[in-house]
């Protein structure tokens, strides 16, 4: 958003309380639904000779998981979340986006 000061234009950075609680939102998520799924895929998940197949795509079962991540955060609407409201998705600026990347960064390096 911008605003204007003085016969010039800014813009601010001021995060909203609703990309908060989405930021928030999202680590909840990630604890409740992505990491049991790390946990339970871990042998899978560090090896990549069991990651990829012989011709360095991923194998069956990541994508199958990749899936399932997918469908789950689409209910809640991160998946689409950076999307246009016009295509569908959740219309976040570029604000609200970098705050969520860095919160998620911060929670998980």
């Amino acid at each position: 958003p911008r605003s204007e000061t003085s016969g010039e234009t800014a813009l601010s950075y001021e995060i909203s309380d609703e990309t908060r609680l989405i930021g928030e939102s999202l680590i909840r998520f990630i604890e409740t639904e992505v990491i049991p799924l790390e946990r339970q895929n871990a042998a899978l998940l560090s090896d990549e000779r069991r990651t990829y197949d012989e011709r360095g795509r991923y194998v069956k079962e990541i994508l199958d998981l990749r899936r399932i991540v997918r469908t789950k955060s689409a209910h809640p609407g991160f998946y689409t979340m950076l999307a246009p409201a016009e295509l569908g998705g959740g219309g976040l600026d570029a604000v609200a986006a970098t705050y969520i990347q860095e919160a998620v960064a911060r929670e998980y390096g």
